[in-house]
C-alpha cells in the first residue's frame, strides 16, 4: 500500500516515508506566534478536498451514489426520490366521480390524509377534493351538499409530479402552491402514489420532508368529522358537527 502524505515540508520524516507528497505549505500561520497551526490546517484542509473532487470525477461518483452511502445525512435526504416516500395501493385515498358525497367524507375520514382523488372510469386522475373543497361546497349547496356527487365538488387538474422527481422537487412544489399532499401520475394519468405532508409511519419521511413539513403543519388547520380528524387547509381551526354539515 503506498503511503501520501500532505506536509508543509518536503524535509520532514513524514516525506520521507511517502511515496506521494503533496505540499501545502504556508508562508506563515494565521495565528499572531506562528506556533497554532491556524493558515497551515486550512491549506492542508483544501488540498483533502481538491483530492476527494478528482477521485469523484476520476470514478464518476455521482448523485445516485451520495444516497446511497449518506442515506441519512444532509447530502442523501436531498436525494431521495418521490418513490422512495410516495404512498401507494390502498394507503391513497380515492373515489370515482360518480361517488355521493357520503362515500367521499367516509373516504377521506379513512385515510386521514385530509383529502382524495377522484378518478374516472378506467382509474385516470381526473380531480381532488381537499378539506378546503368540502368547506367551499357545504357553503355553496346548503343542505343539498350531501346528495351531491364526487364530480360536483372537485376540483380539477390537480398538481402532479413523476415518481422519479426528488423529494424536495415535490415540496417546493407544495410549499409554492400551499397545498398539503402532491399527487404521482403515470404517462396514462393513472395514480401512482401520494406523497402527503400530513405524519406518516415512515420514519423516512418524516426526517426527510422536515423542516419544511413541521412549518406546513403549523400553518394547518383541522375539520372535524364523526369519528376521524382530517388535516385541512391553512386558515382559522374550525370545528362543524354533525348536524352543521347536514345544514
Amino acid at each position: 500500500m503506498k503511503l501520501i502524505s500532505i506536509t508543509g515540508n518536503k524535509k520532514s520524516k513524514l516525506a520521507h516515508f511517502s511515496d506521494i507528497v503533496l505540499e501545502a505549505r504556508v508562508e506563515k500561520e494565521a495565528e499572531p506566534n506562528g506556533l497554532v497551526p491556524t493558515a497551515s490546517s486550512t491549506a492542508a484542509l483544501a488540498m483533502g478536498d481538491a483530492l476527494a473532487i478528482a477521485l469523484m470525477k476520476q470514478k464518476g461518483f455521482g448523485e445516485s451514489d451520495f444516497a446511497i452511502v449518506h442515506p441519512k445525512g444532509q447530502a442523501g435526504k436531498k436525494l431521495i426520490k418521490i418513490n422512495q416516500l410516495m404512498r401507494k395501493g390502498r394507503q391513497i385515498a380515492s373515489v370515482p366521480l360518480s361517488a355521493p358525497m357520503r362515500g367521499v367524507l367516509e373516504e377521506m375520514s379513512q385515510k386521514k390524509l385530509g383529502m382524495t382523488c377522484v378518478v374516472d372510469g378506467e382509474e385516470r386522475l381526473v380531480g381532488i377534493i381537499t378539506d378546503g373543497d368540502l368547506r367551499r361546497k357545504i357553503q355553496e349547496y346548503g343542505k343539498k351538499f350531501i346528495e351531491k356527487t364526487a364530480q360536483d365538488c372537485m376540483t380539477t387538474n390537480p398538481k402532479t409530479i413523476r415518481k422519479e422527481e426528488l423529494a424536495t422537487t415535490a415540496l417546493n412544489i407544495m410549499e409554492e402552491n400551499k397545498i398539503t399532499s402532491l399527487i404521482i401520475k403515470d404517462e396514462q394519468g393513472k395514480i401512482e402514489g401520494l406523497l402527503p405532508t400530513v405524519p406518516s409511519s415512515s420514519s423516512l419521511m418524516e426526517k426527510s420532508l422536515n423542516p419544511i413539513t413541521s412549518r406546513m403543519a403549523r400553518e394547518s388547520c383541522s375539520l372535524t368529522w364523526p369519528g376521524s380528524r382530517l388535516a385541512s387547509s391553512p386558515g382559522k381551526p374550525q370545528n362543524l358537527s354533525k348536524k352543521e354539515l347536514r345544514s
